[in-house]
């Protein structure tokens, strides 16, 4: 199994010790203004909604990780620049991550949980973790393990259209793969510069097309099922 981390800052001594791989992160505003609009236009076609720079940039990131996974054959741990992880945590999500038949564990949670930042979906047969009901909302992409199938998928998820690299609740619309989480690291409180960058101009851009409009219906009627299943409930961290 690899780790990865989309970085251009040194990595730990920890990190090093665990032979954490670096990936420069891609910028999205350094892409020539040709490019940028070729990569978000297929998005904002079947959506309605513009991928900002920060947010193309992310995805290309992420991207060029999926590909080093296939080209590896073996699954991997990512993590965003903002993680930093303890020698315990990577102990951790290491010996998790090389012993599961799962395809895709979220690692991470955000200290906002109290405030109603959490995912929903009961304890799977391995009490260690949670499967999640991805139709309550599901997302986050600063520390997730994938196996090579996933990353497969979300290659080809990604190749007619460059997608927001968090939003999992969609992906899993598409996709058999069952998700699973297991809280090992905590997102920093602070918002970062995508999510500005994201308020002030993607969603101020909407437009209504047949395909999205069948995404959210779909979308609506597996939640409202859902409300129906007892299992469902809200997944709390059990180290909070």
């Amino acid at each position: 199994m690899n780790l990865f981390k989309i970085s251009d800052l040194p990595l730990s001594d920890i990190e090093v010790d665990f032979n954490v791989e670096p990936v420069k992160p891609i910028i999205g505003a350094d892409l020539p203004t040709s490019d940028y609009f070729k990569k978000v236009v297929p998005f904002y076609n079947s959506t309605g909604k513009l991928l900002t720079p920060a947010e193309l940039g992310c995805a290309l990131s992420h991207i060029s990780i999926y590909k080093k996974v296939i080209d590896n054959n073996c699954g991997a741990i990512i993590f965003e620049s903002d993680i930093v992880p303890t020698k315990k945590q990577l102990e951790s999500a290491s010996a998790l991550c090389m012993n599961t038949t799962a395809d895709f564990i979220h690692l991470g949670w955000h200290p906002d949980v109290d405030h109603g930042r959490y995912f929903k979906g009961s304890k799977s047969i391995n009490a260690e973790m949670y499967k999640v009901d991805t139709s309550q909302g599901f997302y986050g992409a600063f520390a997730y393990f994938i196996s090579e199938k996933m990353a497969s998928e979300l290659l080809d998820y990604h190749k007619i259209s460059i997608k927001l690299a968090d939003s999992w609740a969609r992906f899993f619309l598409t996709s058999d793969i069952v998700p699973y989480f297991y809280p090992i690291f905590m997102h920093p409180p602070t918002r970062n510069e995508m999510h500005e960058e994201r308020l002030a101009l993607s969603q101020n851009v909407h437009s209504l097309s047949a395909k999205n409009i069948k995404v959210m219906v779909k979308k609506l009627l597996i939640q409202k099922l859902a409300i129906l299943k007892f299992w469902n409930k809200s997944i709390v961290p059990p180290n909070k």
